[in-house]
């Protein structure tokens, strides 16, 4: 018997994580998961899975 999980299909809408260095975080995570990002005025970036 399978097991279902109470979560699923449920989808991630959005999170945020706070980084000393945040471009060098929007490269890691464009470069190893292949995310989109783009860097808004106050320093943040939006990261976009594909």
């Amino acid at each position: 018997m399978a097991f279902k999980s109470p979560l699923w299909p449920s989808q991630l809408d959005h999170i945020r994580i706070d980084s000393d260095d945040p471009a060098r975080l929007a490269a890691y995570y464009r470069d190893v998961l292949g995310m989109v990002s783009w860097a808004l005025a106050d320093g943040s970036f939006v990261m976009l899975g594909q």
